[in-house]
């Protein structure tokens, strides 16, 4: 009797402790726990290889969405400093969208971008287009100090960098062109350099220039329509080059003020005659003049 007891309750407990075993065993995905209680779940040096687990085990479809969950939790879990591990870890075993697991990074943390393009450059340098459009893309002050980071990090790919800075930034296209040939075999940092003093120079010709058309007293309709035409291409610069444009506006004008246009000539109202040898007198030095002593 006794022995048949132990039997029922060994078998019983068979499919408990497989339960229990299977329990113990699980680890929770996106799809059936939040982000949020996955990575909360674990220790902090841990966050950036469950982070990018999740992400990796995300579909195509989801994986941007699932990353951008994880980044957001990771920023309300841990130290600024941790979302530079985090990106890392993501870039490494998703390369594919490290653009933009940077461009959401920097979003997060703003003050992080030199160290976030830094991880992200290290873990996915084949992405160095994207990584260097994302970052100068989501912090436009910094994007020299992006390019520069990015030369630094993966040297050879000096035109997939310039691509992406003009990715970003299409207005710059032209000045970059412009600034090799200035600056065609100096260092990366010293070419856009030279492309921003030509931006800076170019935005404040043409500011200046549509304030004189503007302030005009003979501008006729044509020269109202280039006025307006040029005060909306400076808009839309200084909407996508805000420091560009404040360096400009802040520099000393080179250009001449307005003249002021004054009443027509009108002429004396006597005869001017033509003088002659005849109606001039010589006058001999010393004599002809009563000057008073000084």
């Amino acid at each position: 009797m006794k022995t048949r007891l132990m039997k029922k309750v060994g078998i019983a407990a068979v499919p408990l402790t497989i339960g229990c075993a299977m329990l113990l065993s699980f680890k929770p995905t996106v799809q059936n726990a939040s982000v949020f209680d996955v990575l909360a779940g674990v220790p902090v040096v841990e966050l950036p290889e469950t982070a990018a687990r999740l992400v990796a085990q995300a579909s195509a479809a989801n994986k941007a969405a699932v990353m951008g969950e994880v980044l957001r939790a990771s920023a309300a879990l841990a130290r600024p400093e941790v979302l530079a591990y985090m990106v890392s870890a993501i870039c490494k075993s998703s390369p594919e969208i490290a653009g933009l697991t940077v461009e959401t990074s920097v979003s997060l943390q703003p003050g992080e971008i030199l160290p976030i393009t830094k991880a992200a450059l290290a873990a996915a340098p084949n992405s160095v287009e994207s990584i260097v459009a994302s970052g100068c893309r989501v912090a436009p002050r910094s994007y020299i100090a992006v390019a520069q980071m990015a030369n630094a990090e993966v040297p050879q790919a000096r035109e997939r960098i310039l691509r992406g800075v003009i990715t970003a930034m299409p207005s710059m296209n032209g000045y970059v062109e412009r600034a090799r040939s200035y600056a065609s075999h100096d260092s990366i940092l010293d070419l856009l350099n030279k492309a921003q003093e030509l931006a800076v120079n170019a935005i404040g010709e043409e500011s200046a220039s549509a304030r004189i058309q503007s302030q005009s007293p003979l501008a006729t309709v044509e020269l109202a329509q280039t006025t307006t035409r040029s005060a909306v291409d400076i808009d839309q610069m200084a909407a996508q080059h805000p420091v560009l444009f404040a360096q400009a506006q802040a520099a000393p004008s080179v250009f001449m003020p307005v003249p002021t246009i004054g009443p027509p000539f009108t002429p004396p109202s006597t005869n001017m005659n033509t003088l002659t040898l005849g109606d001039t007198k010589v006058v001999i030095p010393g004599s002809g003049r009563d000057y008073s002593a000084p």
